[in-house]
């Protein structure tokens, strides 16, 4: 056989194998709804107003492999994950603004913190949160306020692992390289927004006892239960308190402490509860109106029980104990 033929006859298999592989991926989007990639939560750069918001219109899933959460998510036209549009909302209302947390990673919208917040108190609550940090938030509620939005009372979610920098400086990469994905990771990831039978694949291991094991072994299937961040230096949190002492001079605003998780897992306890209380000392100097979550987390003894078991993320009761606090400051407060 010539060589001219083995190549036509190589290039015919490998194009037939691709519209195979193509076809049973289709397949496998259609017979598992869940596992297709168009139907999952992804965020978008909008250079128009310089954010990351989930993409506009979005209707689909947010899910995990090892089946934590898979809820629906609903995007209205501002890019926010919420039923009512900004621009409908009062000088009277609450903006809650923060990162995946206070976005509502892995629950139901109506289990929020913000929405439990709502039904507790009896007011409006919108929510534009979207993951970054307090350059990015105020960006946010620049972007809801050119939406329409009349802005006045904020509830700030500041989660302690990954929100606090030196603003100053605008030097991240000492904090970034820390939150930096492997290859593996990012490979993992592109696969889950463009392949229903990677999916359907992450799916399964994560059921079969054999297959997760031989995972974890072998670093395919890793959790993301991970600590982000160190324990940060004396600049950063002053740098961070500074900025979020500046957003309150133009907005009513109520800073809410979300902690890190490395005060209950890890060898750096102690530092991670020093720098804790550290922070929350800085914000109370500047007046900044605080709510320290550490408390109400630690009270039945077993914190990490209200974060997922494998996801880094508030579980529905977390997220309940986070709208007891802020509606307990609130009314302390007569708002």
């Amino acid at each position: 056989m010539g060589l001219k033929k083995i190549s036509v006859n190589l290039t015919i298999f490998l194009v037939s194998l691709t519209v195979c592989l193509f076809l049973l991926d289709l397949a496998i989007g259609f017979i598992f709804p869940f596992c297709n990639p168009r139907g999952i939560l992804r965020y978008r750069y909008y250079p128009e107003d310089d954010i990351l918001l989930c993409v506009k219109g979005f209707r689909g899933r947010q899910w995990i492999s090892s089946g934590d959460y898979n809820v629906s998510v609903r995007i209205n036209g501002d890019g926010f994950r919420d039923k009512r549009n900004i621009s409908d909302s009062r000088p009277v209302d609450f903006f809650v603004v923060g990162d995946s947390f206070s976005f509502g990673h892995g629950v139901d919208e109506d289990k929020r913190y913000s929405d439990q917040l709502a039904s507790m108190t009896g007011k409006n609550f919108f929510n534009i949160s979207s993951p970054g940090n307090l350059l990015h938030y105020w960006k946010l509620i620049d972007y809801a306020r050119k939406k329409g939005a009349p802005v006045n009372k904020v509830i700030l979610g500041v989660c302690m692992e990954n929100d606090l920098f030196d603003y100053e400086a605008m030097d991240y990469k000492e904090f970034e390289s820390g939150c930096a994905p492997s290859l593996l990771a990012s490979v993992k990831e592109k696969l889950k927004l463009y392949s229903a039978a990677y999916n359907l694949m992450a799916y399964i291991s994560q059921k079969n006892r054999f297959l997760k094991k031989f995972g974890n072994r072998f670093g395919i299937i890793v959790h993301t239960y991970g600590i982000i961040n160190d324990v940060y230096p004396d600049k950063v949190m002053v740098s961070s308190a500074d900025k979020i002492g500046e957003l309150c001079r133009l907005y009513d605003v109520t800073a809410v402490i979300i902690p890190s998780r490395g005060l209950w897992v890890g060898e750096k306890k102690e530092k991670e509860l020093q720098a804790h209380n550290k922070f929350i000392r800085l914000l109370k100097e500047r007046n900044i109106n605080t709510v320290d979550l550490k408390p109400y987390l630690e009270k039945d003894g077993d914190p990490l029980s209200h974060y997922f078991k494998n996801d880094a993320h508030w579980n529905i009761s977390g997220h309940r104990l986070a709208a007891e606090a802020i509606a307990s400051e609130l009314k302390k407060r007569r708002q």
